[in-house]
């Protein structure tokens, strides 16, 4: 009895109390944030969200984010976080999606749809965040010290389309189409179009093999 005591006391700590009060909290934070939260989202430990006046963050209904080290049990190193970047960044959200330490860095545009999992430490970022250009990256050094100048930096949006399971510690980068229903396996980053229903993965990630379809009875 006392043997499994720990582990029941777990998930009561977690499902019963832990989430209860997190998801409260949380609604108020977004509310404090301007971010849209859709109905019955569940949380277990605190988000982080950043967002600049103009941006956009809305989130559907029925979210799972985990945010506390043990709330996943392979371990999670950060909070998930919502990160609008420039008066102009969107993120956008569909129902039923899973976060475990996610974050989320949008200077443009960051849509991802319904019933989406994504892994434990997976960063999604659709920006450079700096030039490539070391010369641009240090304007005062080089001469570039005007008023007018500003850092050209990269961007390009990204889509991850409904059902697609991304496994923990990936990198998603800028530009990134997932198609619908895709795996994209543990440790990957990936750059550019992934297919739909197909498993992925690699560094850069690539096409390993097909998702059969399910036989109907």
């Amino acid at each position: 009895m006392f043997i499994k005591l720990p582990h029941y006391f777990r998930i009561f700590r977690q499902v019963y109390i832990k989430q209860n009060i997190d998801t409260v909290l949380t609604y108020v934070k977004a509310k404090y944030w301007g971010v849209t939260i859709g109905k019955g989202s569940t949380f277990v430990g605190l988000p982080k969200f950043r967002k600049p006046p103009g941006s956009s963050i809305v989130i559907g209904n029925r979210l799972r984010a985990l945010s506390s080290f043990s709330s996943n049990l392979h371990g999670l190193n950060r909070k998930t976080m919502f990160s609008a970047l420039t008066r102009t960044s969107k993120i956008t959200l569909g129902n039923n999606v899973g976060l475990s330490g996610v974050v989320i860095a949008c200077a443009d545009a960051i849509t991802i749809g319904d019933r989406v999992m994504i892994g434990a430490n997976t960063t999604i970022s659709d920006t450079d965040s700096h030039a490539i250009n070391y010369q641009y990256r240090h304007p005062k050094h080089f001469g570039f010290a005007e008023a007018s100048f500003v850092e050209p930096v990269k961007t390009s949006p990204i889509v991850i389309e409904d059902d697609v399971f991304i496994g923990m510690h990936c990198l998603i980068l800028k530009g990134t189409k997932i198609g619908k229903g895709s795996v994209i396996a543990a440790g990957s980053i990936v750059t550019g179009e992934i297919p739909e229903n197909v498993i992925a993965g690699g560094k850069p990630a690539k096409v390993i093999r097909q998702i059969e379809p399910i036989s109907q009875i």
